[in-house]
């Protein structure tokens, strides 16, 4: 883990230049979306490992902190 970042559940994404959390569960890679800072993508981590990564509050979990989703666009 460096500055917080543990590369097993969260790390930058270099196409879409922003820092994505996701985590192997039953051999299916899960995402959690991806944050503008690495700030926001360690708080809502650390927030998703306290509810043992229920995907289901993730969307509690950013209202919580204030934590805007961003929608891709199809190309």
């Amino acid at each position: 883990m460096v500055n917080g970042l543990d590369k097993r559940f969260c790390y930058y994404d270099k196409i879409w230049g922003r820092y994505r959390i996701q985590k192997v569960i039953n051999g299916r890679k899960i995402s959690y979306g991806t944050y503008d800072t690495l700030e926001e993508a360690i708080l809502v981590r650390d927030k998703l490992m306290e509810c043992d990564w229920d995907k289901k509050q993730l969307q509690e979990i950013k209202d919580e902190l204030g934590i805007k989703s961003v929608r891709r666009l199809k190309t």
